[in-house]
């Protein structure tokens, strides 16, 4: 397959991360798994529509970190709650929407129209709203558009 993907090395745990990630998703899909149950597993699979693979690299050279990051557009505030609770269950919960789960991968939990807000042609607006998400940690719509808004 011809294309970009994100790969994401483990140091150990691919497997159950992977099988946690699809189960998070409801529109994910595996395209490929090999060698489960081993220390050689590797997976191709989507989510949202974006292709991601992952290895157990088996080795503590690999460790992920906050320059690279899943970002995840959410369109209502119960799929920020949802996302954001499922994928720091065992990891943190970080300022401005970001988390990291319990095998160190980074995300990124933003509502679609935090995107919107801060691309207005506006100065002020976009800036309100991008104070307003400075001091929160999940991220809510309502505070953010209120921001957005000046109320």
């Amino acid at each position: 397959m011809k294309g970009i993907a994100t790969f994401l090395m483990f140091e150990k745990g691919a497997e159950e991360a992977v099988d946690y990630y699809l189960a998070q998703f409801p529109d994910a899909k595996v395209i490929s798994k090999h060698g489960e149950g081993t220390d050689q597993y590797m997976a191709e699979f989507e989510l949202q529509g974006h292709r991601i693979m992952a290895y157990n690299g088996g080795s503590d050279v690999f460790k992920f970190s906050m320059g690279t990051s899943l970002f995840i557009n959410c369109d209502t505030q119960d799929e920020v709650d949802r996302l954001w609770e499922k994928l720091s269950t065992g990891g943190q919960q970080m300022d401005c929407g970001w988390v990291q789960d319990r095998w160190g991968m980074y995300w990124q939990i933003c509502p679609t129209v935090m995107t919107k807000y801060l691309r207005d042609p506006d100065p002020e607006k976009a800036g309100r709203a991008f104070k307003a998400m400075l001091t929160m940690q999940k991220l809510d719509i309502g505070k953010l558009t209120k921001a957005y808004e000046g109320k």
